[in-house]
């Protein structure tokens, strides 16, 4: 099937990256670039006569405007598919992960080398069909379960996330405390270049100890440990963590489905499933197999997700035992570890 061609905007102070962005798109794929603008002014200026599929935002440190405050009035005037571009990843990084928070769908970095631009364009292609895919298909309000929760020992939880996941994460990971009895694994649909960053703007947010997820490591109590890779992170028989490339087919990495049926299949003790805002199915399958094993599993509610495909996929299946908001899903599982509600103390 041919891709439709998009109408594509650029909002950037960058003169040079505007040439070689338009020049890739152009000479690579059926996308055309409407118009580029350098002020938010400009841009809403552009898009009321001419309103883009998508609209690149290049951070730069040019603008006065902090860049979460530029997405929020570029969505206020209902331009919703922006994709941020960065440059070398060197600076700003947390103010990405807070622009994604804020309603920015996706992230794409731009290496440098000897002070020259290098686009991987396949992978540039790929967010772009990503967001052409994005689309939201309102549902009814899902009636919540009223099953009684298990009693959990020797708990795991895992997470599973895409659009709109740094923001819910970083909206319930400080809801819980220091000494929350689970250990924790994350799969977010996030570019590689981002992962360290994303990785330690969470540790900022948590009284958790927040790292990436290594070969070879055993999850932990306390312990919130963020798939790093595009590679799939999965949990072995014998309790490690490692990683597979394979399925190599499989369009959103890393795999959340592969993340919950490793779980099912392996952890012996106690489950608590979790899938967070995010576009498509992915990990809907996953959660079903540990709802199967008679585990807790919980799916975000419409009302606080960014992008309802993930939960809504796993409403639909019967995997989802209970439908919450960010922080019913924080008093949960405080509730279901029976770790006392208090508050989260310093990290030293």
């Amino acid at each position: 099937m041919n891709e439709r061609s998009l109408q594509i905007a650029i909002l950037s102070h960058d003169s040079e990256l505007n040439t070689i962005l338009i020049n890739t798109l152009h000479q690579n794929s059926p996308h055309r670039v409407s118009w580029v603008s350098d002020s938010i002014k400009s841009t809403l200026r552009h898009a009321a006569g001419h309103r883009p599929d998508i609209l690149l935002l290049v951070v730069s440190g040019e603008s006065q405007q902090p860049l979460c405050e530029q997405v929020k009035q570029l969505l206020s005037h209902q331009l919703r598919s922006i994709l941020l571009i960065t440059t070398c990843m060197t600076r700003k990084s947390a103010a990405v992960l807070e622009a994604l928070g804020a309603g920015a769908l996706d992230a794409f970095n731009i290496t440098c080398d000897t002070s020259k631009y290098k686009i991987e364009t396949r992978e540039l292609l790929r967010k772009i069909r990503y967001l052409q895919r994005l689309q939201k298909h309102p549902l009814p309000p899902p009636r919540v379960s009223t099953a009684p929760v298990p009693t959990l020992t020797d708990c795991l939880v895992v997470i599973g996330c895409s659009t709109g996941g740094p923001a819910a994460l970083a909206q319930l990971l400080p809801l819980l405390p220091a000494d929350f009895p689970a250990a924790t694994l994350i799969a977010q649909h996030i570019d590689v270049a981002f992962v360290d960053n994303l990785v330690n703007w969470l540790n900022t947010q948590s009284a958790l100890d927040v790292t990436v997820a290594t070969p070879g490591e055993r999850p932990a109590p306390g312990k919130v440990l963020v798939a790093a890779t595009h590679d799939h992170l999965l949990l072995r028989a014998d309790g490690a963590l490692d990683y597979t490339a394979d399925p190599r087919n499989l369009f959103y990495r890393p795999s959340v489905d592969i993340l919950f049926n490793s779980v099912a299949k392996n952890w012996p003790g106690r489950i608590i499933g979790i899938l967070l805002t995010g576009m498509g199915q992915d990990g809907a399958a996953g959660l079903l197999q540990i709802r199967q094993r008679s585990m807790l599993t919980i799916a975000q509610d419409q009302d606080s997700c960014v992008v309802f495909g993930m939960p809504k996929a796993a409403i639909q299946l019967g995997a989802a035992e209970k439908i919450l908001n960010i922080e019913q899903i924080g008093e949960l599982l405080l509730t279901s570890v029976r770790s006392p509600l208090q508050t989260i103390s310093q990290k030293k």
